[in-house]
């Protein structure tokens, strides 16, 4: 592993437990829950950040990981619900439930620029084929069918 992991800031509410562990950690210095951030400030957290982690149990869409590759960060993304579909090739895949899977991944993208680089390019081709003219489109196609 790098000998300066890259700081890791967390854009939700932790877990129960999460607090007590990241002060336990390696890194606590390194981790900042950040609880609700403005849509506005995301774009520069996403471009900031060494890789987005988004190890989801359940999963409506997906929007969290097409946003980071839209910013140009790499992305780890379990494939529950939506999301194999969503990150496609673009993403590192992990078991959600899997901590060893997930620290694996980290490992690897925090020690290996080229898989970086790769996921980065792949993740920002990959999100733009998600825009919401494409979506309004598609749903009047849906509609009009429906009332045919």
């Amino acid at each position: 592993m790098a000998s300066n992991p890259p700081s890791c800031a967390r854009a939700r509410a932790p877990p129960r437990g999460a607090p007590s562990r990241i002060k336990e950690s390696r890194f606590p210095l390194d981790i900042r829950s950040l609880q609700f951030v403005p849509n506005d400030a995301l774009p520069d957290l996403y471009r900031a950040a060494a890789v987005f982690v988004y190890p989801s149990l359940y999963e409506g869409f997906g929007l969290p990981p097409v946003e980071a590759m839209a910013c140009g960060c790499p992305v780890i993304s379990s494939t529950r619900g939506s999301l194999g579909e969503v990150v496609g090739d673009a993403a590192a895949i992990v078991e959600p439930e899997d901590i060893d899977s997930i620290s694996k991944q980290l490992c690897k993208l925090a020690t290996d620029e080229a898989i970086r680089n790769q996921l980065r390019a792949a993740g920002l081709t990959r999100a733009q084929e998600f825009d919401w003219k494409t979506t309004a489109e598609q749903t009047l196609r849906v509609y009009l069918q429906a009332t045919k």
